[in-house]
């Protein structure tokens, strides 16, 4: 995915979730800062990600 902000919140989940307090709440106020909407797939993947960390 080449969205710089997305892939730097990852990275943050990523790292965070390996020390002893695991983030619970990933928030976004607008659904279509996620994925384009015309872009399905990409959102479910990036779901995907998320909910495995």
């Amino acid at each position: 995915m080449d969205r710089k902000a997305m892939n730097e919140a990852i990275r943050f989940l990523e790292k965070e979730n390996k020390k002893f307090t695991k983030i619970h709440y990933f928030v976004v106020t607008d659904a279509d800062r996620i994925a384009r909407p015309d872009d399905i797939a990409e959102a479910f993947t990036l779901e995907q990600s998320i909910e495995s960390l």
